[in-house]
């Protein structure tokens, strides 16, 4: 039954965070919870999606997905930020508006050697433009 604790509610809406984020920097992992899209199916027939009022299973199980999303948002903000504070360190940058890419000499800065995949602190070394013999 979809009611089953060991279901998964998020799944039953259609985005299951943990399927979402597979195979990423972000991977929560397998979701612990039953996948099943027979149960899913059973779940939007009796709790159609966009339907007047909405369900009272639909509604609870949107929150507890919203809260689950700001939660792993908040923890992925945290890392980027921590990510950010330690290229301000290493490549002594002021501020992290000086982290955008768009900035060429950030960029150069920031190039990875193929050889090592490290961050080079010198800037890629670019080939000659081709010339075009005078006649």
């Amino acid at each position: 039954s979809p009611s089953d604790p060991r279901v998964c509610k998020h799944h039953l809406l259609g985005l299951c965070p943990h399927a979402l984020f597979a195979n990423t920097k972000a991977d929560l992992g397998p979701c612990r919870a039953v996948h099943s899209e027979e149960l899913r199916r059973a779940f939007e027939r009796e709790n159609p999606a966009g339907e007047e009022p909405v369900s009272r299973e639909r509604e609870e199980y949107g929150r507890e997905l919203e809260g689950f999303c700001r939660q792993v948002v908040g923890e992925l903000d945290k890392r980027m930020r921590k990510a950010l504070r330690r290229l301000q360190v290493q490549y002594s940058i002021p501020d992290e508006k000086s982290l955008l890419v768009s900035d060429p000499d950030l960029a150069a800065r920031l190039a990875v050697n193929p050889d090592d995949a490290t961050p080079s602190a010198t800037p890629p070394s670019s080939p000659e433009p081709d010339t075009v013999p005078a006649p």
